[in-house]
Formats: C-alpha cells, structure tokens, sequence
C-alpha cells in the first residue's frame, strides 16, 4: 500500500492544524507550496520546508471522542461514534469503489422495524475512500460547530 494511502491528505492535514489539533504523528508532509511537498517519517531528514504532520487513521482514531452528549434534546442527546465501511460504482466508472463513513448516531433512538432507517446523526455523513481522510474531516467539523474541545487534544 502507497504511503499517501495510510495518512490524510494534505488538505485535511493543513485543515486540522488550522483547527487546533496538535498531536504529534509518525508522518509529515514537508510543505513549500501547494504544488511542491513532500511525504516522509520520522526517520526521514527534513529539508527546509514547513512540517505539517500527516495523521494515520489509528493516530486519529485516538483523538476522536467516542461519545458526545448535547446539553439539549434529553433524552435523545446522546451520540456514539460510528465507522462504516461501504462500497459505490463512481459516475461513469465501471470500478467499485470502497469508502468510509464517519459519525455520531443518538444512541437512545429506539429504532426498530419498519423505523429502523430512521438513525438520528449529529451531523451529515462524512464519506471517503482514505479511512483517515473522512477522520480528518469528522474531526474539523467536530471542532468548527464546537461539539468537540479543546482540553481533548494536545
């Protein structure tokens, strides 16, 4: 597997320190423009360019809460983190395609039957075929409607 496969994007990885998150992480992405960076690890010599670090999808996993409790909305207030492995057939591809969907379902919806489809989320599905790219995106959003603080990570 491709090393670029294994971390977030470079997007999501600027996205995230912009948003706060400052864990450290095994990989970095060496950034001098937007279309000159490069991939390495801690093992790897930096160059000179700016470090931004490239989280795995485990390293995110870690900073991930696996519950959010709103203030409001008793007693369907509760939301457990879920990760969905799914697959799609892209738009003029004959390819099938896997990708990963991330969110928080309310936990004390009584869903069953016919209602069953009915699973109240926090937020819009997040969906991408890097584990760790759909993280990422959880993750800012989490920090940007402000379901998510600071003192969870570093």
């Amino acid at each position: 597997m491709k090393l670029e496969n294994l971390v977030c994007s470079l997007e999501c990885a600027q996205k995230l320190r912009q948003s706060g998150i400052k864990n450290p992480s095994y990989f970095f992405y060496e950034y001098y423009s937007d279309i000159a960076y490069r991939l390495g690890s801690q093992n790897d010599q930096a160059q000179g360019g700016e470090s931004i670090p490239a989280y795995t999808a485990s390293e995110l996993m870690a900073i991930i809460p696996h519950r959010i409790t709103l203030k409001n909305g008793e007693p369907f207030n509760s939301f457990t983190f879920r990760m969905k492995k799914s697959i799609y057939l892209p738009m003029q591809s004959m390819n099938i395609r896997e990708m990963y969907i991330v969110n928080y379902e309310c936990d004390t919806t009584d869903c069953a039957g016919e209602d069953a489809w009915m699973t109240r989320t926090l937020i819009n599905n997040i969906h991408d075929e890097n584990p760790a790219n759909s993280l990422a995106m959880l993750i800012v959003i989490l920090i940007q409607e402000k379901f998510f603080i600071s003192d969870v990570y570093k």
